[in-house]
């Protein structure tokens, strides 16, 4: 195989794997979006600090969601 090939090769199973993700069920692709969101070092993060700074912000953002769905439901908060 030649460079050219092995090119194509690449980017056409990088397209199948983009429409499988996409033609998963609405909850499990969502659940496997979030989870491969949420933890950076399933992407590579090389940097730990931006690791860490990404993990908590995200957790950060998350908790914030469900306090403000439970406070629009409950008027719990304000």
């Amino acid at each position: 195989m030649n460079a050219s090939e092995n090119k194509r090769n690449s980017e056409a199973h990088e397209a199948l794997q983009r429409v499988e993700s996409d033609s998963t069920s609405f909850i499990t692709g969502s659940a496997n979006t979030g989870h491969n969101r949420t933890f950076p070092e399933d992407k590579g993060a090389a940097d730990p600090v931006v690791k860490w700074a990404t993990r908590i912000g995200r957790t950060l953002g998350w908790i914030a969601c469900v306090l403000l769905v439970i406070n629009l439901f409950t008027h719990w908060f304000f």
